[in-house]
């Protein structure tokens, strides 16, 4: 039987872990996106500064959109990580029929760069509140501790991309394999 002091240390670790998880998840996508584009259309630095520029500034609008999700903020984190699982798992499919069947495929790579980025941006305020509700503590400290995971779980997922997820199942099975981790990392963590 866990002590009383036990479950919010446990707690807390499953909120780091799952930050750890949504940023490499995170990564991957953006990956994911720069890599088929310069595929398919070759230039490599157009298609890193569209999706980079656009997913930062759509995750600087998940940010704020996300204050109005706090009060549900584990309910509306399994939502936001269920739409990624479904939008970033699929994202190399739709970028695919986009390119060979609809030649739309510069409004949809913005597109899913924006609402992926903004998904993105509205993890990281409603993890900080499931924090806070575990054990307050001075904002500076909750922040630095939630940077320093993502910061590492981007490492993991960018290193993971080239040398794990591409050699063992490629672009488009990657893809939805991270997916699957969003989903279950949203179900979990609400439960």
């Amino acid at each position: 039987m866990r002590s009383p002091s036990e479950a919010p240390r446990l707690a807390r670790a499953l909120v780091f872990g799952a930050v750890l998880l949504c940023a490499a998840c995170g990564l991957v996508y953006e990956l994911a996106l720069v890599a088929l584009g310069s595929y398919l259309l070759g230039n490599s630095i157009t298609q890193t500064s569209i999706v980079l520029s656009v997913m930062v500034f759509a995750m600087g609008i998940g940010s704020l959109a996300a204050k109005r999700l706090v009060g549900q903020a584990a309910r509306n984190f399994a939502l936001v990580e269920l739409a990624l699982a479904v939008i970033g798992g699929t994202s190399v499919i739709v970028l695919y029929a986009a390119f060979a069947w609809w030649s739309l495929y510069g409004p949809a790579l913005v597109a899913l760069a924006f609402t992926i980025g903004a998904l993105i941006g509205a993890e990281i305020p409603l993890l900080m509140t499931l924090l806070q509700r575990i054990r307050k503590q001075n904002a500076s400290d909750a922040v630095a501790d939630l940077f320093a995971a993502d910061y590492v779980g981007a490492l993991v997922g960018g290193l993971a991309f080239p040398f794990l997820l591409l050699p063992l199942f490629g672009l488009l099975r990657g893809t939805l394999a991270v997916g699957a981790v969003n989903a279950l990392v949203g179900v979990a963590l609400c439960l």
